[in-house]
Parts: C-alpha cells; sequence; structure tokens
C-alpha cells in the first residue's frame, strides 16, 4: 500500500475552486469535500477578496464565518521530486498576506468635507 500524506483546509464557497487548483499545482489530489453551516459555531477560513476598481487583482484572508467548505487533499509520499516541491510550497504558505487598500484618502477626504 503506498504511503500518503494529508492535510485538511477550510475555505470558503468562492475561494474553493481556486484552493483546489492550487493544491493539485503542489501534487494534492481532492480525497473529500465538506460543506459545513454552523449555526451556533463560527469558524476561521481562507477567503478571497478582488480589488476590482482599483486593478483587479486579489488577496487572500483569513476570516471568521460560518458557511464554509472543508477540503481532505493527499498526496503520496512516492511523488517525484516531493523534496523540492515541499520547499517551494513552504516558501509559498510563508508570503505574508499584502496589507488591504489603504483608507487613508478617503478619511482625509472626508475628514474635509465635514
Amino acid at each position: 500500500m503506498e504511503e500518503k500524506e494529508s492535510i485538511v483546509i477550510y475555505v470558503t464557497p468562492n475561494y474553493e475552486s481556486t484552493k483546489i487548483e492550487e493544491m493539485q499545482k503542489f501534487g494534492y489530489e481532492l480525497q473529500k469535500r465538506q460543506d459545513i453551516h454552523a449555526i451556533f459555531n463560527r469558524g476561521m477560513a481562507f477567503d478571497i477578496r478582488y480589488l476590482e476598481p482599483i486593478d483587479g487583482s486579489s488577496y487572500v484572508v483569513n476570516q471568521i464565518t460560518s458557511k464554509y467548505v472543508k477540503l481532505h487533499f493527499t498526496r503520496s509520499l512516492g511523488f517525484p521530486n516531493l523534496d523540492k516541491i515541499k520547499q517551494i510550497e513552504l516558501e509559498y504558505n510563508n508570503l505574508s498576506f499584502p496589507s488591504g487598500p489603504s483608507l487613508a484618502v478617503p478619511k482625509i477626504f472626508t475628514f474635509f468635507i465635514a
């Protein structure tokens, strides 16, 4: 039997397909997905935000939500070049989240109007 490693990630529904594609690039296969609708408990999940009015780019945030998707991925430990892939994956996951758009201009504009 082939040895595998696994990881579970929680994402919001609108970030699900993007995260699945991202994990497949690192050699993971989706094993299970589960919709979670927490009535009393809220959980942390990754979500994607778009800066449409500014430049159309996007960034990922970790937010508290009551509706999210649990994704369970596995990857074979015999995957070719796994050591190099893990190194790149570690660097990718350790990238810092960019700060959100600055609100200084709207605040100054509001101050002058007031």
